[in-house]
Parts: structure tokens; C-alpha cells; sequence
């Protein structure tokens, strides 16, 4: 299913806050997969530059989270994004530099939850009131 921009808009209005919207913007904006951002980590992120390294991925497989790399050549890439991404991005690492917190953890991955998703992270844990499948 795909969402129209307004369906989107009201997704992440309703996520803000929410432990892991910084990676739904980043799904929503930079068009990563779900896998793709879980596996994302901090040294794979260069704000300066604008732009994260996909080299990773974390897939949900039963009871198992499996880490890897993506399943071509083409799925490692660099992803470039703007500056309302690099605002989000910087104020997450800062808040985890922060802590305490859940996200303090694994201080390399952007949220711990990366490393062990769970159906926590759906729609349906933000009351985003938008189709999902």
C-alpha cells in the first residue's frame, strides 16, 4: 500500500515524539526500507556531508532478527538528504548522547529497537489513524 502525501503528513505529525520517527522520515523521505533502516548505525551517518551509507539490514524472520548485508550491490548506496533530515538526524544523536534513555543502549545504532525490531514500531503504536496493510 502507498500512502498519499497528506496520509503521510498525518503519520508523521502523529509520530513526532514517538522514539523511532526519526526512522520513519527517513523511510518516508529518503526512501529507505524498513530493513535498511534498522541495520542504519551512527558510523554510517555523515551529517556534515549529508548523506548516510546503506550497508546494512536487519530483517525480521520469524522469532530472529537477522543482521546482513543487503541482498545486491545495487542495495549498497549512499542516500543524500536535506536539511530538515540533518536537523532531525543531529537532534536524535544529541538527545541520545543525552541520556538516559531506551536509545542509549547501543549508542552506535540509531535506537536500540534497530537491533531487535518488534511490532512496537507499526503504525498502530502512534495512533497515526492511516491505512496500513
Amino acid at each position: 500500500m502507498v500512502w498519499t502525501p497528506e496520509q503521510t503528513r498525518t503519520f508523521l505529525d502523529r509520530a513526532r515524539g514517538h522514539r523511532l520517527y526519526e526512522l520513519y522520515h527517513l523511510i518516508a523521505f529518503r526512501g529507505l526500507r524498513r530493513s535498511e533502516a534498522c541495520g542504519l548505525r551512527w558510523a554510517d551517518v555523515d551529517l556534515d556531508a549529508g548523506m548516510i551509507r546503506v550497508r546494512w539490514q536487519i530483517t525480521q524472520i520469524g522469532g530472529t532478527a537477522p543482521q546482513g548485508r543487503p541482498k545486491s550491490e545495487a542495495g549498497e548506496r549512499q542516500v543524500t538528504f536535506d536539511k530538515h533530515t540533518i536537523k532531525e538526524l543531529a537532534a536524535h544523536r544529541a538527545q541520545q548522547n543525552r541520556g538516559p534513555g531506551p536509545d542509549r543502549y547501543r549508542p552506535g545504532s540509531l535506537t536500540r529497537t534497530l537491533n531487535s525490531p518488534s511490532r512496537r514500531g507499526t503504525s498502530h503504536d502512534c495512533g497515526a489513524g492511516v491505512p496500513h496493510r
